[in-house]
Formats: structure tokens, sequence, C-alpha cells
């Protein structure tokens, strides 16, 4: 048995805006709780078309880690630096803290998600309250795609903000919504990013090229 259930539930689209064909943006298979389709807009703007999760529950038609199920979204794989940055709303460099894991409660066909502290030393787009923010992020290893973060290393983030918990962040992407930085004080994107971040932004984080 097959059951649909949708992530999206913060989702604002620009009014009026319309999609303007482009081939920069396209869907990528992986999990995540709240991952979207992005299409590419006048003036760089992007904006949320759609976003569902399906999952397959088998032997039985258990759902969740009992039936067999899990959770598979599609999610935006962005082209072009130009258009990763632009869906974020805030970049920050900062050093990831240890992590909880959140009780899904009645969404147990949802992958697992982490939430850690951020402790932020630079921001290069939007403003965060703070100098901590709280990342939310599929737990590493429990889906088929998930953002291989640590706890203790430094990353650049690329986030949205939630729009219920203030001070919450998802990232933009689980492939291209993070970079690691390495000890020379470059970013180095996830194995599946193939962009790098813009001379703007890492100067702004006091990156090195």
């Amino acid at each position: 048995m097959i059951r649909v259930k949708s992530l999206i539930k913060h989702a604002n689209p620009v009014p009026g805006a319309e999609p303007v064909p482009g081939p920069a943006v396209s869907a990528r298979r992986g999990p995540g709780r709240r991952t979207v389709l992005v299409t590419a807009l006048a003036g760089g703007t992007a904006a949320v078309v759609a976003g569902v999760a399906f999952l397959v529950a088998g032997g039985g038609g258990g759902e969740g880690p009992g039936g067999g199920g899990g959770a598979i979204a599609d999610q935006a794989y962005y082209g072009s630096t130009g258009q990763l940055e632009a869906a974020a709303d805030v970049i920050v460099r900062g050093r990831l803290g240890p992590g909880r894991e959140e009780s899904q409660g009645a969404d147990r066909w949802q992958a697992p998600e982490t939430v850690a502290p951020v402790e932020i030393t630079a921001t290069a787009k939007g403003e965060v309250s703070g100098d901590r923010i709280e990342l939310s992020y599929v737990t590493p290893d429990t889906a088929a795609e998930t953002a291989p973060l640590t706890a203790g290393k430094e990353y650049v983030f690329l986030l949205t903000e939630d729009g219920e918990r203030a001070g919450r962040y998802y990232l933009v992407s689980t492939m291209q919504g993070w970079y690691g930085v390495g000890g020379d004080g470059r970013a180095a994107p996830g194995p599946e990013n193939t962009l790098s971040l813009s001379a703007e932004v890492r100067k702004a984080l006091g990156l090195g090229g």
C-alpha cells in the first residue's frame, strides 16, 4: 500500500510571479522534512512550486521503521551558484554543536531529524538573532541521501527559516546546503555538489578563494 503526504507546511511563493523556463534547477531524489522543487524566476528569485514525499510501506501495510517503509522526497538541485545562494534566507559560517534527535510523534513515516546548535562566526546573507541558531537536518545514514554533518566541525550553511519556531533553520538542499570549512580557510562542497560559493559570499565569511 502506498500512502502520500505533503511535506510542505511553509511554502511562500512570490505573489504574482510567473516562472521563467530554464534548465538551471532540476529535481533530484533525496529525503528531507521540508524539501521542495524550485523554479527560477525573473530577477534571480526562486519560488517554491511543489514538494511531495512518498512513503512506500511494505510487509503487511505497516508504516515507518516497523513496517519497512521510508520517506523519499523530491528536492531542488541548483544548476548555478547564483540560484543556490538566492534560495537561502540566510548564509552563515559556524561550528556545529552536538545534536539531539527529535521525536516524530504522529509523523513516524518521516526520516528522523537531528536538531543541533550552530555557533555563528560570520554572516553573508540575511539576519540572525544573536550568535547561535538551531539547525534541523535529516539524521545522517537514516535515509538514501543525508548531509554527513559532524559535531565540532565548521561549515558554511545555506538555510531557510522555520516559519513556526524562531531561531530554527533547515538546509536549502540536503546535497547543496552545506560546505565544509577546512584548516586552510576554504569552503569545500559536499560530494554531490559541483558549485563553489560566490566571491562575495566567501569574502563576507572570511574564506579563501
